[in-house]
């Protein structure tokens, strides 16, 4: 046997036991073997008969410093480490072997709706699984320390419990605090994605006529259509900029100079990133009789290249079509989801979070909010998508009562499908054909360029597109519509006589005209 325990101490040697039992592979059991070894003599070197959490700190600065192992062996060692802490803490099976135990108790009132609160928003399944393991590993932690009710202190020193005992990387720490964050919003009495996302109110420490001039930015920029995360952005830009002008000296907003705002402006760092909102929000003040002068020029604006976007003609759109196996459960789930996307120009999200209760069969209609605007797309059930939806429902779709979603992977474990397996699937299935895309993209937009194109080049009008792809604004069309060639063709100018120094560099021998 790999992991031989008749050199250890009794708990490293139940460790030992619980890894084989667990059927790890043989290669993870060989690489901890000179951990474990190495550990062993480590306490056998300090005269320690039984392993302590103490020692087990000690060990790693041993590894580090002494050993001089790699990052991946002490990575490893760390690992071990917080296995044997668990241990001592009482914990047994599974629980000992994961970063965070799987809690055979319940979740607090708080956490499970946080929890339920996430599940409604539609986070992806991981994130899901990775916050509940987290959120398990916090409920533990106040059992530990014999707490009801989760409190902001609880939460602050459970992340130091997650970085000193439960060893968890970077990235699940932030993780952690991300969960904290909002436990301590939900504490605080908000809700919904008020609870989800970090206040608006408490980032910067303004003059009450700056603080009044930023709620009124973010006031016209609400009632005009924009959605919270675009309100957050808006407010840590303006708000940041406000505090550099605060800090320059500036105490009300009139006292503002040229100077003052291109100081401001530097000192925010990644200015090209900036622009275009600060612009936007010098305006506002200028229009709204807050600032005398107009300062948004002083802020340039350059526009990045945007390139073409991919399109497809109908007949390539039909080949892609065309191309499924409609013999095989994949070839039909494939061709049902294809449908929507090349027929509708729907998101590969939306189709990915589509539910049966999104789907009225029997009045033909389709209906689902979108993922990115929250808008109410809906429109008429095409008979050819009827078809492949239903031929999938019946005949392919796993039978999991627990999810309400559409479409489903059809290997266990029957989870829903990600948004972005959609677009590696319709990539996938380009391959599959005759179609040159070399100079083309192949996933789920250009597919949704493509009906957007075909559209325009048929000339329909512009708010039927916009409508039919879900934006919230006609402006989003102008990337689209720049393919419109045929359109384009009606409306060159024609080309004026060239003249003066233009006209001696065209025509350097003494040509007078362009015509001659």
């Amino acid at each position: 046997m790999i992991m031989s325990k008749t050199l250890f101490t009794p708990l490293l040697a139940r460790l030992c036991e619980l890894l084989a039992a667990e059927s790890y592979s043989e290669r993870t059991l060989r690489a901890m073997r000179p951990i474990f070894k190495a550990l062993q003599n480590y306490l056998k070197a300090h005269n320690l008969d039984e392993y302590t959490t103490e020692a087990g700190r000690g060990f790693i600065v041993y590894c580090e410093n002494e050993l001089k192992m790699c990052q991946s062996h002490i990575e490893r060692a760390k690992n071990i480490v917080g296995k044997l802490g668990r241990m001592l803490r009482g914990m047994e099976g599974r629980d000992v072997l994961l970063p965070w135990p799987l809690t055979k108790y319940e979740l607090s009132p708080l956490m499970s709706q946080l929890y339920e609160l996430l599940v409604s928003e539609a986070y992806a399944e991981s994130t899901l699984q990775d916050m509940r393991f987290i959120l398990n590993a916090l409920q533990d932690y106040l059992k530990i320390c014999d707490l009801n009710e989760y409190t902001s202190k609880a939460g602050a020193e459970f992340i130091n419990y997650c970085s000193g005992e439960l060893k968890m990387c970077s990235s699940r720490i932030s993780r952690a605090q991300g969960i904290t964050r909002k436990l301590n919003r939900m504490c605080q009495g908000r809700d919904g994605k008020d609870a989800l996302l970090p206040d608006l109110s408490k980032k910067f420490a303004l003059p009450l006529g700056f603080t009044d001039v930023l709620d009124a930015y973010l006031v016209y920029c609400e009632a005009n259509g924009n959605k919270h995360t675009t309100l957050h952005s808006k407010y840590l830009v303006c708000g940041n900029f406000l505090k550099n002008l605060h800090e320059l000296g500036c105490t009300e907003i009139r006292e503002v100079t040229v100077e003052n705002v291109q100081a401001a402006f530097l000192a925010m760092g990644s200015v090209g990133y900036w622009r275009d909102r600060l612009s936007a929000f010098l305006r506002f003040l200028y229009e709204n009789g807050f600032l005398e002068q107009n300062y948004s020029a002083l802020i340039q604006i350059r526009r990045r290249f945007m390139p073409m976007p991919s399109v497809y003609s109908p007949k390539e759109v039909m080949c892609v079509e065309s191309s499924f196996d409609l013999t095989s459960p994949s070839g039909i789930r494939n061709y049902a989801i294809t449908l929507l996307v090349s027929r509708y120009g729907i998101r590969a999200c939306d189709v990915a979070a589509l539910t049966f209760d999104n789907i009225d069969f029997e009045n033909n209609r389709l209906y689902f909010p979108q993922q990115k605007t929250d808008d109410l797309w809906e429109c008429e059930l095409l008979p050819e998508v009827k078809s492949a939806l239903q031929n999938y429902i019946e005949n392919v779709r796993p039978d999991c009562e627990e999810y309400q979603n559409v479409f489903m992977k059809l290997l266990p474990p029957y989870i829903p499908a990600k948004y972005n397996a959609v677009s590696t699937m319709v990539f996938s299935q380009f391959l599959r054909t005759e179609i040159d895309s070399a100079e083309r993209k192949r996933g789920s937009r250009a597919l949704r360029s493509s009906v957007a194109s075909n559209m325009i080049n048929d000339g329909i009008s512009t708010e039927i597109v916009r409508k039919v792809l879900g934006h919230g604004t006609k402006y989003a069309l102008r990337h689209y519509a720049r393919i419109d060639v045929e359109s384009m063709r009606l409306c060159p100018l024609p080309a004026p006589e060239p003249t003066g120094v233009f006209a001696r560099l065209l025509f350097p021998k003494g040509v007078k005209s362009a015509h001659v």
